[in-house]
């Protein structure tokens, strides 16, 4: 598994051509899911976890923990995405917004479990100064192909017979 910085690692751009692919549009499908990080803390800190809601926050569609919750500027934290398997079809994309007060945000994409389609996983890495002490918001983001025909989705066709 990859690690990754968060915030204060500098990104290099990675650039893809492709001549004959139209970008691929993705929309947020659930509400605003929200994991805080405590970054230059002296002791690893338990997990922290939240539920994951529809766009309209009515429908639990899953869970995200980051273990640990904080820890040592250098501490990798471990997001994990649990996708209700009802909803699972519909997540075409996981990513994570790390945002820090003073730090512009950095966006990361999750990675699919290859057995298990919904499990998300990413390794990051907390980055600070000497002495600084903050905390980190990570706000989930399930997205879904706009477009797309999501099997057992709602006016996908798919009479579940």
């Amino acid at each position: 598994m990859r690690r990754r910085g968060l915030l204060g690692l500098c990104l290099l751009p990675l650039v893809a051509t492709t001549c004959d692919e139209a970008e691929v549009e993705y929309e947020q499908i659930n509400g605003t899911d929200l994991l805080s990080i405590e970054v230059g803390v002296d002791d690893l800190l338990d997990s922290v976890s939240t539920e994951l809601s529809s766009n309209t926050g009515a429908v639990v569609v899953g869970s995200a923990t980051a273990d640990p919750g904080g820890g040592p500027a250098g501490t990798t934290h471990t997001v994990s995405v649990v996708v209700d398997a009802d909803y699972a079809d519909q997540v075409d994309l996981v990513r994570v917004i790390a945002r820090a007060d003073g730090r512009e945000a950095v966006e990361f994409s999750l990675s699919q479990d290859a057995f298990d389609e919904s499990i998300w996983v990413l390794e990051i890495e907390s980055f600070a100064t000497d002495g600084e002490i903050r905390t980190d918001t990570l706000a989930v983001e399930l997205l879904d192909v706009v477009g797309d025909t999501d099997p057992g989705a709602e006016g996908s066709g798919d009479t579940g017979d």
